[in-house]
């Protein structure tokens, strides 16, 4: 769908994150590591690898959402 047709943000702020990676990472060589920060809830978290990246991100996004119920609602 046409994003100037859509309501939603196709790149939601409160999906946002700054990646910042250490002085002697080297992306080209696959060592990563560094530190992510999602700019929303401010809550950060060290990575030591390209493999942790993607559940750091997801951990940071689950604990800032408010937690809900089985049936939907927030409480």
């Amino acid at each position: 769908m046409h994003d100037a047709l859509h309501p939603l943000p196709s790149h939601p702020s409160d999906q946002a994150f700054i990646v910042k990676l250490h002085r002697d990472a080297d992306a080209a060589s696959g060592v990563l590591y560094g530190r992510i920060e999602h700019i929303a809830s401010g809550r950060c978290a060290v990575f030591a690898s390209a493999d942790e990246l993607p559940r750091l991100l997801a951990s940071l996004l689950r604990s800032a959402r408010p937690e809900q119920d089985p049936n939907g609602t927030i409480p």
